[in-house]
């Protein structure tokens, strides 16, 4: 079953969820689409905090359809080790094969940051 996020904070919410417990404001259903629209728009955001709560939530969602959105925000924040990390992380766990794969090595090949490269190097070495 897919995870219910809020869409004003990003909470996980249980099935059924009327009012978000983190934020208090009404909880709003989306469709998939929509829903992953909106964890990639959030990519952009300039509060670390926020774009961080986006990849956790694209990680348990494990949509493939996200790993360039994904790649493109480690790339645009390559001061963030953290937040670079946790995408390696999230796009290891992504059952994708060759997508996944080449983006993995294009952050090995991109990234400036030393961390960077060699998570993606060992997450590669897993598969």
């Amino acid at each position: 079953m897919e995870d219910i996020f809020c869409v004003h904070c990003f909470a996980i919410l249980q099935a059924g969820c009327v009012i978000c417990p983190a934020c208090r404001e009404k909880v709003r259903y989306l469709s998939d689409d929509e829903s992953r629209n909106l964890l990639v728009k959030v990519l952009h955001d300039n509060r670390a905090d926020v774009r961080s709560t986006a990849i956790f939530v694209l990680g348990r969602r494990k949509d493939r359809r996200a790993v360039d959105a994904l790649v493109a925000c480690a790339l645009r924040h390559p001061s963030d080790i953290n937040e670079g990390l946790q995408i390696v992380k999230v796009l290891a766990a992504i059952d994708d094969g060759a997508p996944r794969t080449t983006a993995l090595q294009y952050l090995i090949a991109r990234h400036p940051a030393g961390e960077i490269k060699q998570a993606a190097f060992r997450a590669l070495d897993l598969h």
